[in-house]
């Protein structure tokens, strides 16, 4: 089928030029460099799409089987909070502790083999915009996995890092808690 819309319309579009042509409304040469010009964009805009294709269905995989690592029984929990230490306000810091608490993560997971997968949220305070607080709590989550991986080799494969901006609230700015505990990097093991 897509090879006979492709015929007809390579015939209609030499047909419709060849009769330009013939009736001197343009050019014979010019006409040819033309359907070859257009002829060369299809053929390139053809491979663009099937390499699109092609990472379209790399990325389906991926999501896929991620979605498979996320669905483990989460078997350990660790919460790093502002009230204990972690990111400063509006920055991507990892303070000395931190590193303390996720390098002994490290050790517990090594010990584990490979049959765990770390789900490593990051979540905001309400101060900004939601993009904002989205990015910020990606790209701190994203901090955290890069130093797992950079400083005690944990696998890129075996983390996933997930943003929940300001959606997720511990404490509002009525309760007892300080709206600075939102500020938190959640990491979930799971087998």
């Amino acid at each position: 089928m897509h090879n006979f819309f492709r015929s007809t319309s390579r015939s209609f579009m030499l047909g419709s030029l060849s009769f330009l042509a013939l009736t001197g409304c343009a050019p014979y040469n010019t006409t040819l460099e033309r359907i070859t010009q257009l002829e060369t964009q299809q053929a390139n805009t053809r491979q663009q799409l099937d390499e699109m294709k092609g990472v379209a269905n790399l990325a389906l995989k991926e999501a896929q089987a991620g979605e498979k690592r996320n669905t483990g029984k989460v078997i350990e929990s660790l919460t790093l909070t502002n009230d204990r230490y972690l990111f400063p306000f509006n920055t991507l810091d990892l303070e000395k502790a931190d590193t303390t608490l996720l390098d002994q993560l490290a050790e517990r997971l090594k010990s584990r083999g490979r049959d765990y997968h770390l789900i490593i949220q990051g979540h905001t305070e309400d101060v900004g915009s939601a993009e904002h607080n989205y990015l910020l709590g990606e790209a701190r989550a994203n901090a955290v996995r890069r130093y797992l991986h950079t400083n005690q080799g944990i696998p890129l494969q075996h983390m996933s890092a997930i943003s929940y901006g300001a959606t997720k609230p511990l404490s509002s700015a009525n309760a007892n808690m300080t709206i600075q505990s939102n500020r938190r990097l959640v990491i979930e093991v799971t087998e």
